[in-house]
């Protein structure tokens, strides 16, 4: 019997990354399907000063935060020469009653907080107020992560696999 016929153990070890290849869709899946169905997702307009506890929801519903984000400042940034915004940032602060945190949220830096997360969307004309998506998706970021790392790690595995193979055969 060859010793890599399809009963052989070396067979059944070179299925197990492609197997986990596919275990890692399966889990990012479950990831997409938690965010669809229990994550919530909603949008804030701070002006500077002021302080919210919530935000509105897709479905138009107010969303009750665990803590207070308040908008201490808002400043753009334009491309030279021009009044096109190149970025723009908010610098606010979190309160949960026991701890007071300062975050700047901007175009590509998001601010992340007990599982809620805030991204910059836009802003008011007279520069004095901001608007955030706020989303908050524990589980299906879970998955979604732990799918991915899986993911990257299978695929690792399976090349250097196929790598050891080829230079077992071909440098002999």
């Amino acid at each position: 019997m060859n010793r890599f016929s399809k009963g052989s153990f070396w067979h059944q070890k070179k299925k197990l990354p492609v197997i986990f290849i596919h275990i890692s869709f399966i889990i990012m899946l479950l990831g997409y399907l938690f965010t669809v169905f229990t994550g919530i997702k909603g949008r804030i307009h701070l002006r500077e000063g002021e302080t919210v506890n919530s935000f509105v929801t897709q479905k138009q519903k107010t969303q009750q935060l665990p803590f207070s984000i308040t908008l201490k400042s808002f400043e753009i940034e334009c491309f030279s020469g021009t009044n096109t915004p190149k970025n723009y940032k908010s610098e606010v602060a979190i309160s949960d009653g026991k701890t007071q945190l300062s975050k700047t949220i901007s175009l590509n830096a998001i601010l992340s907080h007990q599982h809620y997360r805030f991204y910059q969307m836009s802003f008011d004309r007279d520069e004095k107020g901001s608007w955030f998506t706020v989303k908050y998706d524990p589980m299906g970021i879970f998955f979604s992560y732990s799918g991915y790392v899986l993911f990257a790690g299978s695929m690792l595995w399976f090349l250097l696999q196929k790598w050891r193979l080829y230079k077992k055969y071909t440098l002999v």
